[in-house]
């Protein structure tokens, strides 16, 4: 069915693609149109059918309904993001990309919505975000505190992290992975009236995929009132950068379960503190152990990256943060890890993983993550009748997923049954 094409909307088209420096001959090419198709739609002089407005809005990384609003604004977020932070335009694959995450965050809430599924976990409850840091040492330790608490209000205890993706995505915190620039890690686009959306770069080692999503929700917890944030080489000694980094150290690799783990390993800090009651008053009681006694190997630093998924130079990051290396021992082990590192993770893996060629974190397939909750969501609304084959075919496809292959594992034939106004599949 074909969209009205009045003048505010092909107006909106021409706005959106000016304000991402796209030509006319640009847009045509990648949608396989000839450049006087462009030309025409702009001018007025032919309407502008559904699919193209879909393409077109997926191109300019936006959703079909923003053309509709009255206040449309014509840059793109993740537009404004590029220029602001690279000083360049984001390339057409990656706005496209974009366009295709936003279509897919549409199908996922109305799967939702038709499902009676609120937010992922109830309504999605975040933190009011934190004030401007005063300094670096003070973003530090504002991301610590941040991963300390959101660790505690998701009931998260002091264990490994699972599979952050869809742990995330249950949350209501979509998450995608896209091909990004060369130094670019992620990026966080947050908006008051929908879901937050973060993307990572797909190209990442699985442990620094992991640091990467949490670092992006770091900006998705502190970060509320900003409306997009982009990772890269650029920023990343910007207070709000820190912070993510921080965050993401602190949120992987909790303070008591590092300590729990190096004591399964003998090791404790030189000296821990506590403060105890003593008549009418307090005293402060110092615990000291003897450097050989505490010191931490190379060795060591592998084992809490494996213990928690990070990587090597995150857990050598934390174990700092935490005192139990001063500043020389630190550069020791960055040295230490940095010649033989890799050496000493093949040692502490079992055959199969050898074989595999590393240890399989979570998110070693952490794209997957949105597939399989988009696949699962699918199924039982097709099993409700909820959504029609088509509608379900589409949404596959924009999950990356082959819907004849879906189709043949789980029995769906050709549509035959209509119910309550919306075509299923025989036998649902």
């Amino acid at each position: 069915m074909d969209h009205p094409s009045p003048d505010p909307i092909v107006e909106r088209l021409r706005r959106a693609r000016e304000a991402l420096g796209f030509t006319q001959s640009v847009v045509a090419e990648q949608l396989g149109l000839p450049r006087t198709a462009v030309t025409q739609l702009e001018a007025g002089q032919r309407r502008v059918s559904g699919y193209e407005l879909e393409r077109l809005a997926r191109l300019y990384g936006r959703k079909v309904e923003e053309f509709f609003l009255e206040d449309f604004a014509p840059e793109a977020e993740v537009g404004v993001l590029f220029r602001s932070q690279l000083h360049a335009e984001p390339a057409p694959a990656l706005l496209e990309a974009v366009g295709r995450f936003r279509e897919l965050d549409q199908r996922l809430s109305d799967l939702e919505d038709a499902l009676g599924i609120e937010g992922g976990d109830g309504e999605l409850q975040l933190p009011g975000g934190v004030r401007a840091a005063e300094n670096t040492m003070h973003a530090v330790r504002q991301g610590q505190r941040a991963a300390v608490e959101e660790r505690r209000r998701r009931g998260l205890g002091d264990q490994p992290l699972p599979d952050l993706a869809e742990l995330f995505e249950s949350w209501g915190v979509r998450t995608f992975f896209a091909d990004l620039p060369e130094g670019v890690d992620g990026f966080t686009l947050q908006d008051p009236m929908v879901r937050p959306f973060l993307v990572v770069t797909k190209h990442a080692i699985p442990s620094r995929t992991r640091f990467n999503l949490a670092h992006e929700y770091g900006h998705v917890v502190m970060d509320r009132s900003v409306r997009g944030n982009l990772t890269c080489q650029q920023n990343r000694a910007e207070s709000p950068e820190v912070r993510a980094n921080a965050f993401a150290a602190a949120f992987l690799m909790p303070e008591e379960g590092v300590a729990q783990f190096l004591a399964g390993l003998g090791k404790r800090k030189r000296q821990t503190t506590a403060t105890i009651l003593e008549g009418s008053g307090t005293r402060t009681v110092r615990n000291t152990q003897s450097g050989e006694t505490s010191a931490l190997q190379a060795i060591h630093v592998v084992q809490v990256a494996l213990h928690f998924g990070a990587s090597r130079g995150a857990a050598l990051y934390r174990l700092a943060s935490l005192d139990y290396l001063n500043n020389a021992e630190r550069e020791q082990l960055h040295a230490e890890l940095a010649a033989r590192g890799g050496e000493l993770e093949k040692l502490l893996l079992s055959p199969e993983e050898r074989e595999r060629g590393g240890r399989v974190l979570p998110d070693a397939d952490a794209a997957a993550a949105s597939r399989r909750r988009m696949l699962g969501l699918l199924l039982e609304a097709l099993r409700r009748g909820e959504v029609s084959r088509d509608w379900a075919r589409e949404a596959m496809e924009l999950a990356g997923m082959n819907p004849e292959e879906v189709g043949r594992a789980f029995g769906l034939v050709p549509e035959v049954e209509v119910r309550h106004g919306v075509i299923l599949p025989e036998g649902v």
